[in-house]
């Protein structure tokens, strides 16, 4: 027996009206428009990845349309199916464009592309992955000048907890080398 979907209309999205509270209009598979008091509408998309709760930011009605969120949800579910996180991918695109230069993340990858080359290939890409997994997830969003030194010793902690210390001792000179790149570049 097929299941019957109570997708949005045009119509309903248009004349969605504010609440005091947050409402949430879902669409189906994990759409939904959030109307706030205030009455802007968002287009959402839930969904979990590594086994973590996560909400994509798919843009702002009516600049984006009920069928371009559409769109916008099956391209981020086809970057799930190929084991990807659309929003980490968004991320990456806004940081290529320029438009968030002064993150940690844009930094690192910055300092990591001058660095490569005198490094082997498997040093280099082990570097790039000790970044991804331990600082990035902590840190890689923040602004580097508002980073303070009890955010880089969450992240060292949590490669203790693991019991990797001599990863722990990597990352934070890793941690440092971009810091000090990010002051002689003037990031900092």
């Amino acid at each position: 027996m097929a299941r019957i979907l109570n997708k949005l209309s045009a119509t309903r999205v248009k004349t969605a009206q504010a609440e005091e509270r947050p409402i949430k209009l879902s669409d189906g598979g994990g759409l939904f428009l959030l109307v706030n008091p205030n009455g802007t509408k968002y287009w959402r998309l839930a969904y979990r990845y590594q086994k973590k709760q996560k909400i994509y930011s798919i843009g702002v009605y009516p600049t984006v349309s009920l069928a371009d969120a559409r769109i916008a949800k099956d391209k981020a579910k086809d970057f799930l199916s190929r084991g990807l996180d659309p929003s980490s991918l968004k991320q990456l695109e806004k940081e290529k464009s320029g438009s968030i230069s002064n993150l940690f993340r844009s930094i690192a990858r910055e300092w990591w592309e001058k660095e490569q080359d005198r490094w082997t290939k498997d040093h280099s890409d082990r570097v790039w992955k000790s970044l991804e997994t331990d600082v990035f997830p902590v840190i890689g969003g923040m602004p580097i000048d508002s980073i303070c030194s009890r955010d880089c010793l969450l992240v060292v902690r949590k490669v203790e907890q693991r019991g990797a210390l001599d990863v722990a001792g990597r990352v934070k000179q890793r941690m440092s080398a971009v810091f000090r790149y990010g002051i002689y570049t003037g990031y900092n």
